[in-house]
C-alpha cells in the first residue's frame, strides 16, 4: 500500500544531466578537416566548422545521450566481440594526418586495427552504435557500401568517406575497411565491407584541399567568401548547429515579410516553451498556438526577432479520409539553447 505522504526521492533530470557533465563541452571551431566530417554533403558547412565554429548551436540533453552512449558502448564492447572471436586488435583511438606538400588535409583518429585469425589481413575497423531502426535497415557485407554512399542521412552518408580516409592514412592496411555497426538494443555486430575506390579517395582529397582553401579565403575576405550553400534539404539544414550562421543565405528562396512586434517575439518564445510540454498542457497550448496562427495569417515565411516561420500547403488525397488542403507551420529559432536532432552518431 502507498503512503499518504508521497515525497519526491530521486531528480531524474538531475541523474542524466551528470551523466553527461563531461561530454558538454563549448562549441569550438575545428582546426583541421576531420575524417568523421569530410563526407558531409555540405562544404559551406565544412567550412563554417572551420571559421565559425564556436557559433554551433550546443547539442541537446537528448544528443549529448547519445554522444554519451557511443563513448560507452562503441570501443569496450566492440573491440572485446572482436577479441572474443580471436582477432588480435591494436593502435586504438590512434590519430593519424594526411599531410601534402606540408598542410593538413585530414585527421584520422582509427577505432583500431584488427586481423582476423589465420589471416594475414590488417583491417583498419571503425565501430558505430546505431538505433535498431537503422542497424536492421542497412545492409551487412559488400551492399551495405553503396547503401551508405547514398544515403539521405548525413551521418551514415559520411561513414564511407570516413574509412576510406582511415585506410588512406594508413596504407599499410587491407584494401578493404571494415565498419563494425553495433545495434544499439542487442549489442550483435553486423559488419559493412567499404572498398578502397581510388576515384573516390580522390575526390576526398580535392575536396579537402578546396575546404583549406575556402577557409583562408574566409579568413582573408569574411563571409562573403564563403562557398554556396546546397539547396535546402530538411535532413541536413535543419539539423544543422550552424544553421543561425548559414540561414540569412537560405532565407531568399522564399519571399520573407517582417514582423517587428515584440510582442510576438514574446508569444514565439513561450509557444515553443508550451509546445516542448504540450503533452501535459494541449489546452494551454492551443491557446497560445492559436494567437500564432491568426497572426502569422496566409503569409508563406515571416520573420521576428530570432524567430523565422515557414508554413507549407500540404494536399491530402481522398482515400479513408476527404481530400483537404492543411498548412502546416515550421517555427525555427535562431537562437536556440540546443541541437535537438534524431541523429544516431558517436561524438
Amino acid at each position: 500500500m502507498l503512503p499518504n505522504d508521497r515525497p519526491e526521492i530521486v531528480d531524474d533530470d538531475a541523474i542524466a544531466e551528470a551523466w553527461v557533465a563531461d561530454m558538454r563541452r563549448p562549441p569550438a571551431r575545428a582546426h583541421v578537416n576531420h575524417a568523421s566530417k569530410i563526407g558531409h554533403p555540405c562544404d559551406r558547412h565544412l567550412v563554417l566548422l572551420r571559421t565559425h565554429g564556436e557559433k554551433a548551436t550546443p547539442p541537446s540533453q537528448y544528443l549529448l545521450e547519445i554522444f554519451k552512449r557511443g563513448d560507452v558502448l562503441e570501443q569496450p564492447v566492440a573491440v572485446q566481440q572482436l577479441i572474443a572471436a580471436k582477432w588480435r586488435v591494436w593502435d586504438e583511438q590512434r590519430t593519424f594526418y594526411v599531410v601534402e606538400k606540408g598542410k593538413t588535409l585530414l585527421s584520422c583518429r582509427i577505432d583500431c586495427l584488427a586481423k582476423p585469425p589465420d589471416s594475414d589481413q590488417t583491417y583498419v575497423t571503425d565501430h558505430k552504435v546505431l538505433n535498431p531502426y537503422d542497424w536492421e535497415k542497412i545492409p551487412r557485407g559488400w551492399d551495405g557500401y553503396q547503401f551508405l554512399r547514398e544515403s539521405p542521412k548525413p551521418w551514415l552518408h559520411s561513414y564511407p568517406a570516413q574509412i576510406m580516409s582511415y585506410m588512406y592514412a594508413h596504407p599499410g592496411s587491407a584494401e578493404t575497411g571494415l565498419l563494425q555497426l553495433i545495434n544499439a538494443l542487442t549489442l550483435r555486430s553486423k559488419f559493412v565491407y567499404i572498398p578502397f575506390d581510388v576515384d573516390y579517395m580522390q575526390e576526398i582529397l580535392d575536396r579537402a584541399i578546396r575546404i583549406n582553401g575556402d577557409v583562408e579565403q574566409v579568413e582573408l575576405h569574411g563571409m562573403r567568401a564563403l562557398p554556396f550553400p546546397i539547396d535546402w534539404d530538411e535532413a541536413v539544414c535543419g539539423r544543422c548547429p550552424l544553421l543561425s550562421v548559414c540561414l540569412p543565405d537560405q532565407l531568399g528562396r522564399t519571399p520573407l515579410e517582417l514582423i517587428d512586434d515584440d510582442s510576438f517575439v514574446e508569444l514565439l518564445e513561450e509557444d515553443r516553451d508550451l509546445n516542448a510540454k504540450k503533452g501535459a498542457i494541449e489546452k494551454q497550448y492551443k491557446l497560445v498556438h492559436d494567437r500564432v496562427k491568426h497572426m502569422v495569417g496566409d503569409r508563406k515565411q515571416v520573420a521576428a526577432g530570432h524567430f523565422v516561420i515557414t508554413q507549407k500547403e500540404i494536399q491530402y488525397k481522398e482515400y479513408t479520409v476527404a481530400a483537404r488542403v492543411q498548412v502546416r507551420m515550421d517555427i525555427k529559432d535562431l537562437n536556440p539553447k540546443h541541437v535537438d536532432a534524431d541523429v544516431e552518431e558517436s561524438a
